[in-house]
């Protein structure tokens, strides 16, 4: 049974300490693309692109946050001494452990939101050897919640109470490029 025994555990090398650590979710198998094209994500970008014309016409301006897994965050920091099943599953997701980030990347330039993507500050301060998530649970711990605010904090532009400069900052640095739409043959 996947969790039990320790089968599936993985340690995780954090600074010169290994600790042990759950992982619940994994990403969908497929390229970005693949992503994209399904009839999952067509439903997010619809209900994204609600959520936009909404906030729009509320005059509140729309950003997206990417959230990641925990094995997106961690998975590359696996020791030998994690579980054999835990060890075949990064095998298949190592290959496309940054492609719902890149879907939803693509999704929010399409939208013409603004993305904030944790993953990329996530890596780095697990590589530097914080504890963001619990070790057996998918949710983010006291520093999980600091780093995501922190994160989210910094990417806000500081406002002085114009909105309309507040929507002008909180752009895409760039207009959608329509070449970028990922064509899907379904």
């Amino acid at each position: 049974m996947r969790g039990r025994g320790g089968s599936d555990l993985a340690y995780i090398r954090l600074g010169s300490d290994e600790r042990r650590m759950a992982f619940m979710y994994w990403n969908a198998e497929g390229t970005k693309n693949d992503l994209l094209c399904s009839e999952q994500w067509r439903t997010l970008k619809s209900l994204l692109a609600e959520f936009r014309n909404l906030c729009l016409s509320s005059n509140i301006t729309p950003i997206y946050v990417y959230v990641p897994s925990k094995v997106q965050v961690y998975g590359e920091m696996a020791t030998d001494r994690s579980g054999e099943s835990f060890k075949k599953l990064w095998a298949a997701q190592s290959l496309r452990n940054e492609n719902a980030s890149e879907a939803l990347t693509l999704m929010a330039a399409e939208l013409n939101v603004k993305l904030v993507n944790l993953l990329p500050e996530f890596k780095r301060r697990a590589r530097a050897g914080s504890l963001l998530y619990y070790p057996f649970d998918t949710h983010w711990n006291s520093e999980g919640i600091k780093a995501a605010a922190q994160t989210i904090g910094a990417a806000l532009p500081q406002v002085e109470g114009r909105e309309s400069h507040a929507r002008d900052a909180l752009k895409p640095e760039r207009a959608p490029d329509r070449a970028q739409e990922i064509p899907c043959d379904r």
